[in-house]
């Protein structure tokens, strides 16, 4: 499953720029020491003093977190088991709301966070709200952008659950725009996708608008 995910969003261009093959290595042996020896250098450089009892375990605690927690979606290993169960003829929309992520802006490497509304028309399987959360958050661990997450999880959720009729909207606050003074306090950015009957109907884009509105301003 893992490999077909990944070569689904090479197909459709949608791919993190990452060497895949080289980071699924790093987690023991030279090449997680050459990180290690890496982080280290760069701390110096800027005058950690990294024999300090405060700072001694500094550059293998980070490494450790960037491995199996910040970017541990560049990891395919760690995608998620999908388990479907049967659509029992159920053909309105379902929508899940409010599920909160973690990721981390590739351009400036600082957190951004924020929620994720998902809905789609059941064909022949449905999927529980703990395995969206999980898919979702398996793309956002990575060095990301939000426009890429939000297509990167549309276009799997699409395939996961063969049908178009999915619709994903992100609402995230960006850490380096408030951090670089670019705009007043606390921002948030929308993003959104809409397939099949999301897109091609009225009254299911205009109730799934609405619902990326209330939800933000809920959230503001």
């Amino acid at each position: 499953m893992q490999h077909k995910i990944h070569r689904l969003l090479m197909q459709h261009k949608l791919e993190n720029p990452i060497d895949f093959s080289r980071f699924s290595v790093l987690s023991n042996g030279k090449e997680h020491k050459d990180l290690v020896n890496s982080l280290a250098i760069f701390l110096n450089n800027l005058g950690f003093n990294l024999d300090s009892d405060e700072l001694q375990n500094t550059k293998n605690k980070a490494i450790e977190l960037i491995l199996n927690t910040t970017f541990k979606g560049l990891n395919y290993n760690n995608f998620p088991e999908v388990s479907l169960g049967k659509n029992n003829n159920y053909n309105s929309p379902i929508i899940c709301s409010g599920i909160t992520f973690n990721s981390t802006c590739e351009h400036h490497l600082v957190p951004f966070s924020g929620n994720a509304i998902f809905a789609y028309i059941p064909n022949k399987h449905i999927i529980g709200l703990g395995q969206i959360s999980k898919i979702i958050n398996f793309f956002a661990r990575r060095p990301q952008i939000q426009e890429r997450l939000n297509k990167q999880i549309f276009i799997v959720m699409q395939y996961l659950l063969k049908t178009k009729d999915v619709a994903i909207a992100i609402n995230a606050s960006h850490e380096c725009i408030t951090r670089l003074g670019e705009l007043p306090g606390k921002s948030n950015i929308t993003t959104f996708e809409l397939g099949g009957k999301f897109n091609e109907e009225n009254n299911l884009s205009n109730t799934f608008y609405t619902l990326i509105n209330n939800f933000n301003q809920a959230k503001s």
